[in-house]
């Protein structure tokens, strides 16, 4: 910053405290002043002056404050954007999921369509296979043996 000299009207919004409290700085010797041209003159202190005597200027104030919030605007954007990433693959996700689960439900339909029919298979299965051995009795078979020999 570059030291100019400031009123006490300037200097004190310039820090933030009030001109009583640049007086008595002033008066305390912790503030130094410009040299005056005569005594009607207003008190002129210097940025520099200000800074040593243990204030705070406010324009040093809003620059950190406005590199802060230029900051945390970055990384607010920063972190919209990973937001509309993350959306978009949850979309894309839940849309996969919706495929897999109608292809599961097809795949359940299917089984349960086979396994019916196996069922069935296996009853008619069983049906004909008392027949056969309550139909056909087991002499003739033994006859047949028998003369094959």
């Amino acid at each position: 910053m570059t030291d100019k000299t400031l009123t006490l009207n300037d200097a004190s919004k310039l820090t933030g405290v009030s001109t009583v409290t640049l007086r008595r700085r002033i008066k305390e010797g912790r503030l130094d002043v410009e040299p005056r041209k005569n005594n009607k003159a207003e008190i002129r202190v210097t940025s520099q002056g200000l800074i040593k005597a243990g204030f705070t200027l406010q324009d040093e104030i809003m620059s950190t404050a406005t590199a802060l919030l230029a900051d945390r605007e970055s990384e607010i954007s920063n972190l919209r954007e990973q937001l509309g990433e993350t959306q978009a693959r949850l979309v894309a996700l839940e849309r996969q999921n919706s495929a897999i689960e109608a292809r599961f439900e097809q795949v359940k339909e299917d089984y349960q369509l086979t396994l019916n029919a196996v069922r069935e298979s296996l009853a008619l299965a069983s049906q004909n296979s008392q027949r056969l051995i309550i139909d056909q009795p087991s002499k003739p078979r033994w006859k047949w043996l028998k003369k094959a020999k």
